[in-house]
């Protein structure tokens, strides 16, 4: 099985040359790739030759990395497990090599570009064994140098992507020669100078950041740092571990200000065109997005914030035009965005701040740009414990002082979390501790009452969860929403029974059905298809309507007549775990969806097991006759006078399928049913549609109601 992944993931990208391809891939055969095994022999592929003969294998292992990374951040087990067999592999590699192994440089590019440390094995290696470099706080060779100009002009003006550049080409020395090579170019050339001084100065080694600091202070006391910079590190100097470090800054800023005793102000502040959030996920990630305009200069600023991990990653995006900034915001949107003022991201920023500050590291290096061109100047660490949190949502008292009842009620409406706020739809365990739990019982019951007692244990995480998204959602001010935020984070950390709260309950049973996946996984076969959805192989028909948002045809280039029921045998055959009727409701849902949703991509997003097509030939032909049956629905849709009642229909059974299929065609395309375009008949409907689904409410009993709403929005779509 794993040599048929790694066969299927080396092809794939070796055909397409695309990493979305592969970062898909990857996704798709996750478990089976994401063992020791394999990874050491990855390891040993790839650091056995030069970089140019195994491109593919050199890519798959950074995706690779970057997984198990991600994996033993949130507490994973296969993650811990892969990088120590790698690491192993390494020293294994080194060993039996007399001479430095040609692809260790390459082997600590991977690490760095995957965010890991790279293993002192291979810096041991490179400092002894490199010509001409010695032992000690040295430079890396001339050659470096030269690199260095290619990246330069490579990355065209953007730090973030220089600075990318610069830690990939140093990976393989250790720190000391790092912190020597980047005070000399600091030193000797202005414009990286401008770039990336403070970058270093945030770099997570710390020999670096005291390198910087002393060449920053050396300037501040002879008088060339600039009022500028003295400024920004008055900021800058409480983001820093209590240090060496820091305290070459402390010295710098004392030195600048008798230089100069006044602080400089900023000439104008930058224009903040839109400021976006999204609600945390599962593992506590959580993205701010910025659109601003400074001058004639635009950009697009990302940050990344992570519970207990505090700033993880902070970066710009140029843009050459006000469409291009509103085009890459509507990308990005595609996570669940929401509009929010700059105070929340202040808010949220600084408290992120004070989380790195506690790990003894300073926040991504890309936040010191970030802030500089975003104006959100003064930001220092601002430690919130949940307390404090409740009382910036509710300083008043409001909701603490509701009544039992009244924020009983509050609670009971986090049951609609899932359908209302798509994130929340990743809000599960799955980490070693809860692995240990499901293997240590035989039993489903017993797995059940461990499962909730871990939950238990758990009640700050997820309470901090809560309270973060309703920050969010209440500067977003689309509706009460948040309120029921902070009312079941009050709950949680005041002891309600975790049965009382729907979302918990939901916690619970999607931990489950996790933990379920991982004994017999299912994935989607997300790898049909690159993020670009190769939709030029099946063009929308634009002569049907010209609102984009009509629900269109998928023209099909097919070689061989689909044939009556052949669907039906598709899915027999390949022992798919749904039938056509549950395929009906998936495909329902796109149709009726208040946007568009991306037909390609929903047909990647179905259960379809790792495995179940063999060649490209049955992959081609299972999504053809999907788009077949999708013009099928389509059509009924734009011609039906009542096409609820069509679509709706059946025995008491078959019409709960098609309920569970039209549930997860709703949950598995969230663009094409945003939260903002659910109205309340919508919001209402679809909890019903989803009860039904999973037998809590009589199929036969609701149908008049489904088949009017069905009918509905299928009139909405051709409006």
């Amino acid at each position: 099985m794993a040599d048929r992944a790694l066969q299927a993931c080396l092809e794939g990208f070796g055909k397409s040359g695309d990493l979305k391809v592969l970062q898909a891939l990857v996704q798709t055969h996750w478990r089976t790739l994401m063992t020791p095994e394999v990874i050491a022999d990855l390891v040993e592929s790839v650091g056995s030759r030069p970089r140019q003969a195994q491109d593919a294998e050199t890519e798959l292992l950074h995706q690779l990395m970057w997984e198990a990374r991600m994996d033993a951040e949130n507490g994973g087990r296969s993650g811990p497990r892969v990088l120590e067999a790698a690491e192993a592999s390494v020293a294994a590699l080194c060993d039996r090599n007399t001479e430095r192994p040609d692809g260790l440089p390459v082997l600590s590019s991977i690490y760095s570009r995957a965010g890991l440390r790279v293993p002192d094995i291979i810096l041991s290696a490179t400092i002894t064994m490199v010509e001409g470099l010695d032992p000690g706080p040295d430079v890396p060779p001339g050659g470096i140098d030269r690199m260095l100009k290619d990246i330069v002009r490579e990355t065209d003006g953007n730090n973030s992507a220089l600075y990318a550049g610069f830690k990939e080409l140093l990976a393989a020395y250790p720190p000391t020669a790092q912190a020597g090579f980047i005070r000399h170019v600091l030193e000797t050339n202005s414009a990286i100078d401008k770039a990336l001084a403070f970058y270093w100065l945030l770099d997570p080694e710390p020999e670096v950041q005291l390198s910087v600091a002393g060449l920053l202070s050396d300037r501040a006391r002879n008088g060339t740092l600039g009022d500028d910079r003295a400024a920004r590190l008055v900021m800058l100097r409480s983001w820093l571990p209590d240090d060496a470090a820091r305290q070459a800054v402390d010295a710098a800023i004392r030195a600048a200000k008798r230089q100069a005793p006044e602080v400089a102000k900023r000439a104008r502040r930058p224009t903040l065109h839109r400021v976006c959030a999204s609600l945390p996920d599962g593992a506590g990630a959580q993205s701010f997005a910025i659109a601003v305009r400074d001058g004639s200069k635009r950009h697009v600023a990302m940050v990344l914030l992570k519970s207990g991990f505090g700033v993880k990653d902070a970066y710009l995006v140029p843009c050459r035009s006000a469409n291009e900034q509103k085009g890459i915001l509507a990308e990005i949107e595609r996570i669940g965005l929401y509009d929010v003022t700059e105070e929340v991201i202040r808010t949220a920023i600084a408290a992120a701040i004070a989380e790195s500050h506690a790990e003894g590291s300073p926040p991504a290096p890309g936040l010191a740009e970030v802030v500089e061109v975003c104006g959100l100047d003064g930001l220092t660490p601002q430690p919130m414990t949940l307390q404090d949190w409740m009382a910036r949502l509710d300083p008043a008292g409001e909701i603490a002082g509701l009544s039992a009842v009244k924020r009983g009620r509050l609670v009971n409406r986090s049951e609609a979390w899932v359908m209302d706020y798509p994130a929340v739809d990743s809000w599960f365990e799955d980490n070693a501790d809860v692995r240990q739990i499901w293997e240590s019982s035989p039993f489903q019951r017993g797995r059940e009452i461990a499962v909730r007692r871990y939950l238990d244990s758990q009640r700050e995480k997820w309470a901090s969860h809560m309270l973060r998204s309703a920050l969010v959602l209440q500067a977003a001010e689309q509706d009460d929403g948040w309120t029921t935020f902070l009312a079941t984070a009050r709950a949680l950390l005041e002891g309600r029974d975790l049965k009382k709260m729907p979302i918990m309950e939901q916690i619970m049973e999607m931990t489950i059905l996790a933990q379920d996946h991982q004994a017999s996984p299912s994935k989607p076969f997300e790898h049909l298809l690159s993020d670009e959805d190769d939709e030029e192989d099946f063009v929308e028909d634009d002569d049907l309507d010209g609102d984009p948002n009509s629900p269109t045809a998928i023209e099909l280039d097919i070689q061989s007549p689909i044939t009556p029921g052949e669907m039906e045998r598709l899915i027999a055959e390949a022992g798919l775990p749904f039938s056509m009727t549950w395929l009906r409701g998936y495909l329902t849902a796109l149709v009726v969806a208040p946007s568009m949703p991306r037909v390609a991509q929903a047909v990647s997003r179905l259960p379809v097991p790792d495995g179940t097509f063999h060649d490209v030939e049955a992959v081609q032909r299972f999504m053809s006759v999907f788009f077949q049956a999708y013009n099928e629905i389509n059509s009924s849709v734009l011609n039906a006078n009542r096409p609820g009642a069509a679509l709706f229909a059946g025995s008491a059974a078959e019409r709960a399928d098609w309920a569970s299929g039209f549930s997860e065609g709703v949950e598995l395309n969230p663009e094409g049913w945003p939260a903002r375009a659910r109205k309340a008949d919508d919001k209402k409907m679809l909890r019903l549609i989803t009860e039904i689904g999973v037998g809590k409410a009589d199929p036969e009993e609701n149908a008049p109601l489904i088949t009017v709403w069905l009918t509905a929005r299928a009139q909405s779509r051709r409006m």
